[in-house]
């Protein structure tokens, strides 16, 4: 009886050892997806920005060949 309760108490301490691995290594992986989620955050701003340039930047472009065009339609298309 005893030595099945001794054969119980290390079976027990092997999962809880495994478990406590398992634990180390979801708490790694935590760490390196959160590094991952301030660059993919970071990425999206950037985007944003970009975006958001590219728009003014167009704009800006279309008005001016639009004038440019409305410029040359008026001095030498009659």
């Amino acid at each position: 009886m005893q030595q099945q309760l001794n054969d119980i108490q290390r079976g027990l301490g092997r999962v809880e050892g495994t478990l406590d691995g398992i634990l180390k290594h979801l708490e790694a992986m935590n760490g390196r997806i959160g590094k991952h989620d301030i660059k993919i955050n970071k990425i999206e701003n950037e985007q944003i920005e970009i975006k958001t340039k590219a728009t003014i930047y167009g704009g800006i472009a279309g008005f001016g060949i639009i004038a440019i065009w409305e410029f040359i339609k008026n001095k030498f298309i009659k």
